[in-house]
């Protein structure tokens, strides 16, 4: 298998592939791909997606979190580190993955001060835009969502 290139902009350690296929009253659902997984990894709301995200770089200990997430309950919670994953997707499998409303590259590069760094890019129009949190991902998400039910009408 060979692996995905820098050129492209997916990494393999931290490239996500979101496929929003659906948007009802403002709740996004669709598809999470990764090339760590054969299969789809559906979301039904924004907040499902960033956890589902969160665990995925939580199983891979990529990119390392600088703090540990905490929970109301008081138990600690064991994860299963997954250094050592192995790719068994390519570039092009990633690459046909297509949501019905939109499709968005996320690469996170950093975890730190609870929440993530990186950059998205929105596949069907070919710009990249960085984020410095979270909160600042799913508003750059939303606002190419918004502006895609703005052109069609929808």
């Amino acid at each position: 298998m060979q692996s995905l290139s820098y050129r492209t902009g997916i990494t393999p350690r931290n490239g996500i592939y979101i496929c929003v296929d659906e948007v009802n009253k403002g709740i996004s659902s669709g598809r999470l791909y990764n090339c760590y997984s054969r299969d789809a990894i559906p979301f039904v709301s924004q907040v499902q997606m960033m956890l589902l995200m969160e665990k995925f770089y939580d199983s891979i200990d990529y990119p390392q979190a600088t703090t540990r997430g905490r929970a109301m309950n008081s138990r600690k919670k064991s994860t299963v580190m997954n250094r050592e994953a192995e790719l068994v997707r390519d570039e092009q499998d990633l690459k046909n993955q297509v949501g019905q409303k939109a499709s968005f590259i996320v690469r996170v590069n950093s975890r730190q001060n609870a929440t993530w760094q990186g950059s998205v890019s929105w596949t069907e129009k070919g710009v990249t835009k960085y984020f410095r949190s979270a909160l600042e991902l799913l508003k750059l998400i939303d606002s190419a969502l918004l502006e895609e039910e703005q052109k069609t009408g929808e």
